[in-house]
């Protein structure tokens, strides 16, 4: 429930508090809006919580933001360029920063959890946690530049399966066979018109 409300929502509230007036900054409007997206799933009182990762190209800048760990990955120049780091237990920052808000991490079924249960240190909903797992993004600003091709937003889906080098490595594969392919069609056009 919390994967969906944040599919139907973030991105609203991140227009939103983009286009309010204030003279906040972009990338404090896209933290607001995580917050606010936090705060109204949480009203919901739903248990359950979901990592995000957004990217907002507007001219020559794209923000990259993220929580949990969902990823973005760049492909610059036929190479992977990770523009996130996943939140979870395991980093000695994000325990340590649990750790001074009393909470604690555990070695449980063969990873690192808040309390014993959640692998992710940041997260929208997850209410029990919540004290210890808040929805503050990180976020980065990047100059869009032409070596830079491709853009991997994904959850752990795919990042617990795949490589951040294979993830480009397929797409590259991918559009070099698309790009065959359209130029074979084209070709084959032109041969058509010859033959006419």
């Amino acid at each position: 429930m919390a994967a969906q409300f944040v599919a139907d929502n973030l991105h609203s509230y991140i227009f939103e508090m983009l286009d309010n007036g204030s003279t906040m900054t972009r990338e404090k409007a896209i933290e607001a809006a995580y917050i606010k997206t936090d705060h109204q799933f949480l009203k919901q009182g739903v248990g359950s919580g979901a990592c995000c990762v957004t990217a907002l190209i507007e001219g020559k800048e794209i923000i990259i933001s993220n929580l949990g760990d969902c990823r973005a990955v760049l492909c610059r120049n036929g190479v992977a360029e990770a523009l996130t780091r996943d939140h979870r237990a395991e980093r000695e920052d994000e325990r340590k920063r649990i750790e001074d808000k009393g909470g604690y991490v555990e070695l449980h079924k063969g990873g690192w959890r808040v309390h014993g249960v959640l692998t992710v240190s940041r997260s929208i909903g997850d209410a029990h946690l919540k004290d210890w797992v808040p929805a503050e993004p990180d976020i980065k600003t990047l100059i869009l530049t032409p070596d830079m091709e491709y853009l991997v937003l994904a959850s752990d889906g795919l990042w617990d399966q795949v490589g951040n080098q294979e993830a480009i490595d397929l797409i590259m594969q991918s559009c070099l066979r698309e790009k065959s392919m359209q130029v074979a069609t084209s070709n084959e056009k032109e041969e058509d018109k010859i033959d006419c």
